[in-house]
């Protein structure tokens, strides 16, 4: 996207403002490079568009601020057309550009030259002297030279809204961030702290005196998967396996019946259980519903005591009792005891792994190579 935002730019000329659009749908990256080659193209005018849910808006409108354009985003379930006609109305003909601020009313004023739209209000961050006085507001229309007055009457300590003390900070760090820099990482923080809003130095932290898990207690660990934005795929950013004929043949399976797919099993419980899930109509989710592959992960090993993290099959039944041998890398295996009132209780695999806590006969002599029950070896990862 770099080389093809330097492309455009290079083709302006002075005294004419260019106008680019810049359209995307998905995560590009390095926007900081982006936008600085836009804020180095001062007679162009850079407006983005961003379609679907899972836009860059740190590019979008970043762009949009450094090339004085405006910023309009798509819904994938939005009429295109509709948004075609309002960034149109935006962009036709700019009411006023290049406009300036002064006046004794300010003391604090960090912005490039800003252009006015139709249908697309300005919203310009001024820290305001409290004693008041009068901004002046310049810009060109194509009657040439226009100029506004504004009062702006004395405010005492303490009135006011805070909220829009909050909303000139914000501003504030992102001018700093386009225009200023790496030199106002300091200034940012700053405005953090005294604003209380967070910033790219400062987060808001929550601390709880209370334990949340009982010190003594059984504990389990989850993967938990995590939703991608409306309307991509985990294919789409690399996710999972591009391999869309065996997905799709795959999926057809779990839809019909339960079945072996290249030696892939799907016993019928696991098969009700997506359908509930609504795991097999969605093509673009073929990770949910394809089976894992069994294997075990060493959470402590102390002495004789040993804890797993174990992962079956979705819909596998889990017996801890049954894990009752250790498997080791020279070749051997060692007897354990299963210690049930610390191991997870008997179940239905359903996406989730279980806990296995073993109390060995003896030390090892080598290290663990996985778990065996009922013939079966489920391998350490």
């Amino acid at each position: 996207m770099l080389e093809g935002v330097r492309a455009a730019l290079a083709r302006e000329s002075p005294g004419s403002h260019r106008q680019i659009v810049l359209v995307t749908d998905g995560l590009i990256g390095f926007e900081r490079e982006i936008v600085d080659a836009i804020r180095s193209a001062p007679h162009a005018r850079i407006h983005t568009i961003g379609v679907g849910s899972a836009t860059n808006r740190s590019l979008t409108h970043g762009v949009a601020a450094a090339g004085r354009g405006t910023e309009l985003t798509i819904g994938l379930d939005e009429d295109p057309g509709e948004a075609a006609r309002r960034f149109i109305a935006r962009t036709t003909a700019p009411i006023v550009t290049d406009v300036e601020i002064s006046g004794a009313a300010f003391d604090w004023f960090v912005r490039d030259r800003e252009d006015l739209f139709a249908r697309s209000p300005a919203r310009i961050a001024l820290a305001l002297d409290p004693a008041g006085g009068e901004l002046t507001v310049r810009g060109r229309t194509v009657n040439g030279a226009w100029e506004r007055k504004l009062p702006i009457p004395p405010t005492a300590a303490g009135e006011g809204r805070q909220a829009v003390c909050a909303l000139w900070a914000r501003k504030e760090v992102e001018l700093h961030e386009l225009f200023a820099g790496g030199g106002a990482d300091r200034r940012i923080e700053d405005l953090g702290l005294e604003f209380q809003i967070a910033t790219p130095f400062t987060s808001w932290v929550a601390v709880s005196e209370e334990p949340s898990v009982e010190p003594g207690g059984n504990t389990r660990r989850v993967r938990q998967p995590q939703a991608l934005p409306y309307g991509m795929s985990a294919e789409g950013v690399g996710l999972f396996s591009a391999d869309r004929a065996r997905v799709a043949e795959v999926l057809g399976r779990v839809r019909g019946h339960a079945g072996a797919v290249r030696g892939l099993s799907f016993p019928r419980s696991a098969v009700r259980a997506h359908l509930l899930r609504g795991h097999a109509d969605a093509l673009d989710e073929p990770s949910a519903a394809l089976p894992v592959d069994p294997h075990c992960s060493l959470i402590e090993l102390v002495g004789t005591r040993v804890v797993l993290d174990v992962w079956l099959k979705f819909g596998a039944a889990w017996k801890p009792e049954a894990w009752n041998e250790v498997a080791l890398n020279d070749g051997t295996t060692a007897q354990a005891r299963v210690v049930l009132d610390e191991s997870s209780p008997a179940g239905t695999a359903s996406g989730s792994s279980f806990r296995l806590v073993l109390e060995l006969q003896r030390p090892l002599a080598a290290s663990i190579a996985g778990i065996v029950g009922d013939g079966v070896l489920i391998p350490l990862r």
